[in-house]
């Protein structure tokens, strides 16, 4: 995939079959496998085949990959297929899995279809005083 971005054509020298051809070997020899999914998405993104990239990055999802990295490019594939609302959600996802960037949260932004995520719901809060009788000490008589 790489070698092909880097010589601009969809055979690289050397090889026998196009990098197209390449992935759907590989998903004929591993169709379970959401890692080749994902990369076959960034490919298909790189090419800009938004919609069959973001076609192959929701099989890799409902094949088990999870990760921020992982949901930071589906959110990017969403951002450039204009499903907006659908990158602001894996932005949110990403961030929650500790992936830090804020390319996603930029191009949101700059395209005005970011918003921050609302809160997320802890347990409600306890009031000081209400202390429970199991953990109150004994009455002195």
């Amino acid at each position: 995939m790489d070698l092909a971005g880097r010589e601009k054509t969809p055979k690289p020298f050397g090889t026998r079959y196009t990098t197209e051809c390449w992935f759907n070997r590989a998903i004929r020899f591993a169709p379970d496998d959401p890692q080749v999914r994902m990369v076959y998405g960034l490919f298909l993104m790189r090419a800009g085949q938004k919609q069959a990239a973001v076609e192959q990055l929701e099989v890799a999802r409902t094949l088990g990959l999870s990760s921020g990295n992982f949901n930071y490019n589906l959110g990017l594939a969403y951002f450039q297929a204009q499903e907006y609302d659908k990158a602001r959600l894996q932005a949110y996802k990403a961030r929650e899995l500790g992936y830090e960037l804020d390319g996603l949260k930029n191009l949101l932004t700059k395209a005005g279809k970011w918003q921050e995520p609302p809160p997320t719901q802890g347990p409600p809060p306890v009031a000081p005083d209400a202390v429970s009788s199991e953990s109150a000490p004994p009455a002195k008589n």
